[in-house]
């Protein structure tokens, strides 16, 4: 069944790129075309995003029109010719990637060892976390661990320091559930499989913190985010995994909380792609912020 472009395109028309990108997600996840990639690219604010969408909507149509018009308007971009012409000359790749899949597919049985898995590895360091939360300087950790608003909020005021994020496309925050697959993160941090002390930070309302790891196509990876905080009540729904792409990597990672109280998720996730994989934790009053540790391992 061919996609219904139509609530896309009004949302492009009304400049409301926050709901264009929405709606194109499933569409861009489960059956993309050079159409859904070159909305993708009208929707998406970063140029250097725009124009890989604009590439991946080519490959399916080198003669899509308007892709091609929107590819030389941007800074950088080459025009089809450019693209034929280089196309011609390069040199066979000998280990192509795998291809992305539709929709990656587990078994109940399979996510149900998987998460045994994880859950062994996850135990085995919960004392090392707690050493962590503990080494942290108890005046620095029960002031960010009991709320960190008013101290971002006065840096901000005196233009110290970075201000929280408010709204998205002219949304405010409160009214995006999924504000974390928007939000442009303020801190990046590169994350190693195996590290025998989890990484430690703290999150305040408005920001977001992202990590990025490299993964291969075939491998999988459990990773887990706690947070020790009384302000952290619904940390599944404001932490995402994010695929080499940049897109929700939900079918592929199966999310499971850690304790009670929603104040911890740990995911199983099957690699179907090579390239830099990222975990975004974003802060939301009342559901994720303060004091929190990310892990990663590897399971195969």
């Amino acid at each position: 069944m061919m996609a219904d472009y139509t609530p896309i395109y009004a949302a492009l028309e009304n400049d409301d790129k926050a709901t264009a990108r929405r709606l194109l997600r499933p569409i861009l996840k489960q059956s993309p075309t050079a159409e859904a990639w070159y909305l993708a690219a009208r929707a998406i604010e970063d140029k250097e995003k725009s124009v890989q969408c604009l590439r991946k909507a080519l490959e399916l149509d080198a003669l899509h029109t308007q892709a091609n018009r929107l590819l030389l308007q941007l800074e950088g971009a080459k025009s089809l010719s450019e693209l034929e012409r280089e196309r011609a000359q390069s040199t066979p790749i000998t280990e192509p990637l795998p291809p992305l899949p539709r929709k990656p597919r587990m078994t109940a049985t399979d996510r149900r060892a998987a998460r045994r898995r994880a859950r062994r590895r996850m135990w085995n360091i919960v004392a090392i976390i707690g050493v962590v939360l503990l080494a942290l300087a108890s005046s620095w950790f029960l002031m960010f661990a009991l709320g960190v608003g008013f101290v971002t909020d006065m840096m901000c005021t005196i233009d110290i320091g970075t201000c929280p994020l408010e709204s998205i496309d002219g949304t405010p925050i409160d009214t995006l559930p999924d504000a974390v697959f928007y939000a442009t993160p303020d801190v990046v941090r590169e994350l190693e499989p195996g590290s025998s002390v989890p990484t430690s930070d703290m999150l305040a309302h408005g920001f977001t913190h992202e990590y990025e790891f490299q993964a291969r196509a075939g491998e999988e990876y459990a990773i887990m985010v706690q947070f020790a905080s009384p302000n952290a009540m619904q940390v599944r729904r404001n932490v995402a995994i994010l695929d080499s792409d940049g897109f929700d990597a939900g079918d592929a990672c199966q999310g499971d909380p850690l304790f009670a109280g929603d104040t911890g998720v740990a995911f199983v996730c099957g690699i179907y792609r090579t390239g830099t994989w990222k975990v975004r934790i974003f802060g939301r009053e009342g559901e994720s912020t303060g004091t929190y540790v990310v892990l990663l391992e590897r399971l195969n």
